[in-house]
């Protein structure tokens, strides 16, 4: 669906920078992919490369097989009816009403069917959530609903892509799921490929299949959710999670420090992250186990379970631990 190769973009100046060193990825039909990272890791760049409001260096970019970076000034905006964008901060025209929001991109394609523009502009409000507000000016809207109007008007084309710059940066917690709701309900149901920038590892849990870890320009890691989320392998990575609550390496240190028996993290993913496999193991094995940290979630669909152990015993009953484990393929980590 969406294909990068090689692409850079250094921006001029006295203090030149690389925003995109030598990026590559690809982005499957209906999959939604998440770029996350750090301020100034090069996120809005590369978003905005993707639809070429920058355009890269070098590189190329492609679109169900066509290469975006090889049109001419002339080409691009029917190439970008097929590519909406959502803005972080809504970009509404504050002096027409919500209704006339969604319609702007359809008149600026020339559509002159005023009858098809209002049932389109209904649909569209009915599919936000907004139809009682169409004659509403974006002042009198909360954050929520203008980011609503937002994605109503990135979808007033059809488009086959919609792009996410840190749609939910700026709206309260509870918003931003209601938001991260719409946007899956709107994959689902339209089967659009949905590729966002966040630096909220949550937003990245709750939504995505795959995402791409950005940092100085590069991607330092990638690949499906679950696995990013769950057996990081970039410092960064860690890092980002550390910040949403999971144990960092000081903590890890600290707790390994004090433990008597081997540390482990164990990890659960679906339908075992409800089964009794930790009291089966003890059993098994006629070892306790000290719980020092544990946490029970879902990534988008999918329950995971973490819990970070020590086996009180000594470190000769370790490789009997770790084949009980493995018989019940359970995924362990030895820490310490």
């Amino acid at each position: 669906m969406i294909r990068i190769e090689n692409i850079s973009k250094t921006y001029p100046g006295r203090d030149a920078a690389r925003a995109l060193d030598s990026i590559s990825l690809q982005v499957g039909r209906g999959e939604i992919f998440g770029v996350i990272g750090r301020s100034g890791a090069g996120k809005s760049t590369l978003i905005r490369c993707l639809n070429l409001l920058e355009r890269p260096d070098s590189g190329r970019i492609f679109l169900e097989d066509e290469a975006l970076t090889a049109l001419s000034p002339r080409q691009l905006p029917d190439v970008r009816r097929r590519i909406g964008m959502v803005f972080q901060h809504f970009n509404l025209l504050q002096s027409k009403t919500v209704a006339q929001n969604v319609a702007f991109p359809l008149t600026l394609a020339g559509n002159r069917d005023k009858a098809a523009v209002r049932r389109r502009v209904a649909e569209l409000l009915d599919l936000v959530g907004l139809s009682a507000l169409g004659d509403r000016y974006p002042a009198s809207l909360s954050g929520g609903q203008k980011q609503r109007v937002g994605i109503a008007r990135a979808l007033a084309n059809k488009p086959r892509v919609l792009l996410s710059d840190e749609a939910t940066s700026a709206l309260d917690p509870q918003t931003t799921q209601s938001i991260l709701d719409l946007l899956l309900d709107i994959n689902r149901r339209l089967g659009l490929t949905i590729v966002l920038i966040t630096h909220e590892m949550s937003v990245i849990r709750s939504l995505c299949d795959r995402v791409a870890v950005l940092e100085r320009g590069q991607i330092v890691e990638s690949g499906p959710v679950t696995d990013v989320f769950l057996h990081p392998r970039h410092a960064v990575t860690r890092s980002l999670l550390a910040e949403s609550g999971q144990p960092d390496e000081r903590e890890l240190a600290r707790l390994a420090g004090r433990a008597s028996g081997p540390l482990l993290r164990l990890t659960f993913v679906g339908e075992k992250t409800y089964a009794p496999l930790l009291s089966q193991t003890s059993r098994e094995t006629g070892l306790e186990f000290n719980i020092l940290q544990g946490s029970i979630g879902r990534i988008k669909d999918t329950p995971y379970g973490q819990l970070l152990i020590e086996a009180v015993a000594g470190g000769d009953a370790l490789p009997a631990l770790q084949a009980a484990l493995t018989r019940r393929n359970i995924h362990h980590e030895v820490i310490a």
